[in-house]
């Protein structure tokens, strides 16, 4: 039972953000949220009123996002 338990634990999935965000072409946005050192997926949806339209997320630390907005060397 236990180890059962352990197994569902393991293969369960928690939304962290349940919303919808606009961005506006050539734009950009940040949804700020804490991550923890266990493995995980992200996924992500999206829709474009162009067909050709091209989406990127990049997942990056505080300090990262601070220093590409400012124009500073990062990762």
């Amino acid at each position: 039972m236990i180890a059962a338990l352990f197994l569902l634990a393991a293969f369960s999935s928690v939304n962290l953000i349940d919303e919808n965000v606009e961005i506006p072409a050539s734009d950009w946005r940040y949804v700020s949220h804490a991550v923890t050192p266990e493995p995980g997926q992200l996924h992500c949806d999206f829709q474009a009123e162009r067909p050709d339209a091209q989406v990127r997320v990049v997942l990056v630390s505080h300090a990262e996002l601070e220093a590409w907005s400012a124009g500073r060397e990062h990762e």
